[in-house]
């Protein structure tokens, strides 16, 4: 969590099958949780994350089949057949601001700044829920960045990847007054800032974005 894997990795077209990545008391998840300045490449992975998040804790997250956050990274030739599951609980109803945080994740990458993906993959649905358990209203503040490949891109380059699935979905139900809370849903990556995209293909059947609940239009999607 603290210290990023750092070096090359070369799967040798190997795969890793049986994965399950779920929630525990960090931050980042993935293979490699956060990498650095590193090259991971020719690897599958096969598996799936599943996250559920009680009321009272509503941790920042980002997770990826391969990084949670990777930097200054190259990523080639990996696929990940891994649907992505993340819901969050909310059983009691309150006017005060509950709580501030960002969800970013990807098929590959939760989170990439200043690098590389080339020819990845992944399959399966990602699913993000806010606020289930409750038909009351509370406030609460934050955004989450959805992607096929990566949740949110800073100034990096993807290319020849691509995404497949039977939807992408972002639920946000029963919250009020979010200091413009958006979510961002993209096939290939949700959110994009100085990130060049060529050459990718999305086959997701179906985009879901909803709210509930007041004040609407400080939301987006």
């Amino acid at each position: 969590q603290t210290q990023p894997f750092q070096g090359v990795f070369d799967g040798l077209g190997h795969k890793i099958s049986g994965l399950t990545i779920s929630h525990k008391s960090n931050t980042y998840y993935g293979i490699w949780a956060y990498i650095s300045y590193a090259t991971i490449k020719n690897l599958q992975i096969e598996g799936n994350s599943s996250f559920f998040y009680q009321d009272g804790y509503y941790p920042e997250l980002y997770l990826g089949a391969i990084a949670g956050y990777a930097n200054n990274t190259k990523i080639q030739n990996c696929s990940a057949d891994f649907p992505i599951i993340y819901d969050r609980e909310k059983t009691e109803s309150t006017w005060n601001w509950d709580s501030t945080y960002d969800i970013y994740m990807g098929g590959i990458v939760g989170y990439a700044t200043n690098t590389y993906i080339s020819h990845c993959s992944h399959y399966g649905n990602i699913s993000m829920k806010f606020g289930t358990g409750i038909s009351e209203h509370y406030s609460d503040d934050g955004g989450a960045y959805i992607g096929g490949i990566c949740g949110k891109s800073y100034h990096g380059r993807t290319e020849y990847c691509g995404h497949s699935s039977e939807y992408i979905s972002a639920t946000v139900s029963h919250s009020v007054n979010a200091d413009y809370f958006s979510t961002y849903i993209g096939g290939i990556i949700g959110h994009v800032s100085g990130t060049n995209i060529v050459g990718c293909y999305n086959n997701t059947e179906k985009f879901i974005g909803e709210f509930y609940g007041l004040n609407t239009n400080y939301r987006s999607i």
